[in-house]
């Protein structure tokens, strides 16, 4: 009965409900649409960038700042200061190897250097690896040209996309095994290496983010930047080689000194694979079952479905934290999380502002009705009966306009993924997780959108229904 008369007083007073109607179906379309869009932003973002270069979750040093795996995230800081390294090699290594639930990991150095190409010069993010590992723990990675990094071999490769942009600048192909130059400047001085380009690869999921990225041998990464491997304790100088330091300076150029007898060459391959360590020792580039990674990487990326809690506690009491793939992307990521914060908090000011402008409806409504409402009251109507009619009539007309609303929402998103519409931007491409625009409907957007529509409808109908709700049945003798 009381769904009966609600749908006879929505049809007897079409312009008002069809005015409550289209508010609702606005802002739900809205709050579809965008969040739609937001989501597949966030899967493309995902499948990009944890396949690709971040990996589930990531094992960074403790710092001051902070850290993603293009460096420190304020620009002051990342400029000039090195960054740390991670400590406890034996300790995280003997502790992740325990866990069955990781299935994989790789080390990695990050840094940026002044990459020169043929002339093309631009700083670019430089990630340092242990390829055997890199690449099996990324196979969207896809090589088009030349040859993956091999342990053990001096060389980089870049993304088709850079080589196409160098391409365009220095106006010939680029060719595999032409020298590539790096000068990097940090707080320990300024530093040039070159290394051949060795391959030309692409990603499955790309974005102008990952595509920027240059992978260098450990080696040469660690010569460029200064990355040394330093022994678990620091080393001491013993008693009896301490009176070199007693004699003075003057003793250091003393002509009478111990001279050698014959002067030894040294290579230059030997000079670019010194690491500074004071013993003179060369880097180590036999390939190993796993990359050493203590006191000579930056990062440690890992493949699990382990919770980040679960890691957490499994290094708790160790100089390191753990963050997930976003953190450990940069700004780029997190700057997803930012928009959808702004989007909804807007979309709340547009739903308020409906809100109240369907409030004024209502009123009116109920002034229009006081002699139907004072009539029902006068057959022996109670006040819940009242109130529960207008909270019906407020529920169809909510279900109706977000039922309107998410169809046209539905009716958009596939008209936006069949027209296949290319994303030209750098900066929009990357905040969209890719270089097409496409559009998911996951069921949880069209659940919220009802809930919404639900709440937008029986919320401004709560002031009314007071209102209205308070009508005495003489009023229905009174006359207009």
């Amino acid at each position: 009965m009381i769904l009966r008369l609600a749908i006879r007083n929505l049809l007897r007073h079409r312009r008002s409900s069809l005015i409550i109607m289209a508010v609702i179906a606005l802002i739900t379309c809205l709050f579809a649409l965008g969040n739609s869009l937001l989501a597949s932003s966030e899967r493309g973002l995902r499948q990009s960038y944890v396949y690709s270069y971040t990996g589930d979750l990531v094992v960074m040093p403790e710092a001051d700042f902070s850290l993603s795996l293009f460096g420190a995230n304020t620009p002051a800081v990342g400029e000039y200061y090195s960054l740390p390294t991670l400590p406890a090699r034996e300790e995280l290594e003997a502790r992740l190897g325990d866990d069955a639930r990781i299935a994989d990991w790789t080390a990695q150095l990050s840094g940026l250097a002044l990459v020169d190409l043929a002339g093309f010069r631009r700083p670019m993010p430089v990630f340092g690896i242990d390829p055997e590992e890199y690449f099996a723990m990324f196979p969207a990675l896809e090589l088009l040209r030349g040859k993956r990094l091999q342990a053990g071999e001096y060389g980089v490769m870049l993304s088709r996309s850079k080589v196409s942009e160098i391409e365009a600048e220095i106006g010939r192909p680029v060719r595999i095994g032409e020298p590539v130059l790096f000068s990097s400047f940090g707080n320990q001085g300024f530093s040039l290496r070159e290394v051949p380009l060795v391959g030309i690869h692409t990603y499955v999921h790309p974005t102008p983010v990952v595509e920027e990225i240059v992978l260098m041998d450990p080696a040469t990464f660690r010569a460029l930047n200064r990355v040394f491997i330093a022994p678990d304790d620091p080393a001491a100088i013993a008693y009896s080689d301490s009176d070199l330091i007693d004699e003075g300076l003057d003793s250091l150029f003393d002509a009478s000194a111990d001279q050698p007898g014959e002067a030894e060459g040294v290579s230059v391959l030997e000079l670019f694979n010194t690491d500074g360590n004071s013993n003179g020792e060369s880097l180590s580039l036999t390939p190993s079952a796993r990359p050493e990674f203590e006191g000579g990487w930056n990062f440690l990326l890992l493949r699990t479905d382990a919770g980040i809690d679960r890691i957490h506690e499994l290094l708790a009491d160790l100089p390191v934290r753990v963050v997930d793939w976003r953190r450990a992307a940069g700004p780029s990521a997190l700057l997803v999380l930012l928009v959808q914060f702004i989007y909804n908090g807007g979309l709340m000011l547009v739903a308020l502002a409906g809100i109240i402008a369907m409030v004024n409806i209502l009123l009116i409504a109920v002034f229009e009705r006081k002699r139907e409402i004072g009539t029902l009251r006068a057959l022996g109507a109670p006040v819940r009966y009242v109130r529960l009619l207008f909270l019906v009539e407020q529920g169809l007309l909510a279900l109706s306009g977000g039922g309107v609303g998410l169809l046209i929402a539905r009716l958009a998103t596939v008209a936006i993924n069949q027209a296949g519409i290319e994303i030209a931007n750098q900066t929009l491409a990357s905040l969209l997780g890719g270089y097409r625009l496409a559009m998911d409907f996951p069921a949880s957007i069209a659940a919220g959108s009802i809930i919404l529509a639900l709440t937008l409808g029986l919320g401004a109908g709560l002031y009314p229904v007071h209102r209205a709700s308070r009508i005495e049945p003489i009023v229905a003798l009174e006359r207009r």
